[in-house]
This record gives structure tokens, C-alpha cells and sequence, in this order.
């Protein structure tokens, strides 16, 4: 004879549905959260960091707590129409790198400038100069990095104080980001006296060209087709 537990309940029923229904709740709110502090930038060790470089501008610590999602919005890619300063600033990093590109040469700055320009860190010697001119698919991954950087902190500035990351600029380098701003407005502003001025241009040429020695000449022929059918 095969005996068999009591059968459950409505109550027991109950109690256990509840009971299921919470753990599939706590494990929800734990994955929310596990999720939430994925996404939270994490200070870490700078002593772990195998990077002298991020060492030494300590991007971590200055972005502590600020969520993953926004930093890659403040880096994305310029639409000119949306934000055309920040258009016009990329372009001019860009020129600015290729004029670099012809100075950093051993005829302009000299053999020895290019070897302290290698070095990876400053009590380190290196046996291999500076090369301005190397792989151009090198060069724009390094342009590309530093308009990034340049972004960043344009559209951090430029939020509201609440959203913005939790470093500080000091006042040397606000002067110079509005420094930047004002070259930039002055740059706008003249381009925009040039079109205008381009399209003066263009309408007066058009005007000169319609003359009235063209409405004589047309009468002229009409006259004397009117004389032939005759």
C-alpha cells in the first residue's frame, strides 16, 4: 500500500504561490541592482592600473559614479547640424594634428626633440625617435581618441551642473575652453559674412549679365525676321 502525503490545501497553495512570487521578486530586484552597478564607472586601485599614462590623468577616480551610458553619449560622433561649434572644433584638431605632422620632423625640431617625444615615461629612454608620419590608420585611431576626449569635456561643460561628471575645472583651464568657444563664434561669424558676401556676388554677376545691349539685339532680329516674310 502505497501512502501519499496529505494532498495541499488552498492555504498551503497559497502560502507557497506567495512564497514563489516573492523569490522571483527579490531575484528581479537583485539583477536590477547587479545591473545598476555595472553600468556606475568603479574607482579602482591606481597602483592595479597597468597604465602610467591613466595613472597619471586619473580618468577613473574623475568618473566615479557616473553612469556608462552617458559617457558614451558625450563621445559620440559630431552632426554638424545639431552641434556645429563642436563641428567646427573637431575640423580644426584636425588641421592642427597634419600641421604638427610636418613640424615634428628631424629638419624642424631636431633628432633628439624626437626621441624625448617616444618616451613612454619620462626616466625611461627609448631607442627609436618620433615618427609624425606613421600609418595613417594609426593616426586617425589616435585623432579619433583625442576628439573624444575634446567632446567629453566640451559636453560635460556645456550640461546642466546636476548631470555633469564630478571633477573640476580650474580656472586656467575654463579661460582656455572659453578661449576655444570665442574662436570658435568669431570663426562662425565670418563664414557667415563670407557666404552673404558670395551671394552678393552672384546676383550682381547675374545682373551684369542680363544687360540691355541683349534686349536690343533680340529686337534688332525680330525686326528683321518681320522684314523677310514680307
Amino acid at each position: 500500500m502505497v501512502q501519499t502525503g496529505p494532498r495541499p490545501t488552498p492555504r498551503m497553495a497559497s502560502r507557497t504561490d506567495q512564497f514563489k512570487a516573492a523569490k522571483q521578486e527579490m531575484q528581479r530586484a537583485f539583477e536590477k541592482a547587479k545591473e545598476e552597478e555595472n553600468r556606475q564607472i568603479k574607482e579602482t586601485d591606481e597602483a592595479k592600473e597597468p597604465s602610467p599614462w591613466l595613472r597619471r590623468v586619473g580618468c577613473i577616480p574623475h568618473l566615479a559614479g557616473v553612469d556608462r551610458k552617458e559617457v558614451r553619449e558625450f563621445v559620440e560622433p559630431v552632426d554638424e547640424k545639431e552641434e556645429p561649434h563642436l563641428a567646427i572644433m573637431c575640423t580644426a584638431f584636425e588641421w592642427l594634428i597634419q600641421d604638427a605632422q610636418h613640424h615634428a620632423v628631424r629638419d624642424v625640431v631636431g633628432i633628439h626633440t624626437l626621441f624625448e617625444a617616444n618616451k613612454k615615461e619620462v626616466e625611461k629612454e627609448t631607442n627609436m625617435p618620433f615618427d609624425s608620419w606613421m600609418d595613417i590608420t594609426t593616426i586617425e585611431r589616435y585623432v579619433e581618441v583625442w576628439k573624444q576626449l575634446l567632446l567629453f569635456v566640451f559636453r560635460a561643460e556645456d550640461g546642466e551642473p546636476e548631470f555633469r561628471p564630478p571633477y573640476v575645472l580650474t580656472d586656467a583651464q575654463q579661460s582656455a575652453m572659453q578661449t576655444v568657444r570665442d574662436k570658435i563664434g568669431a570663426f562662425q561669424e565670418w563664414k557667415q559674412e563670407q557666404e552673404k558676401s558670395a551671394e552678393g556676388e552672384d546676383r550682381d554677376e547675374d545682373e551684369g549679365f542680363d544687360d540691355g545691349g541683349d534686349d536690343e539685339g533680340a529686337e534688332e532680329g525680330v525686326e528683321w525676321a518681320g522684314e523677310e516674310t514680307h
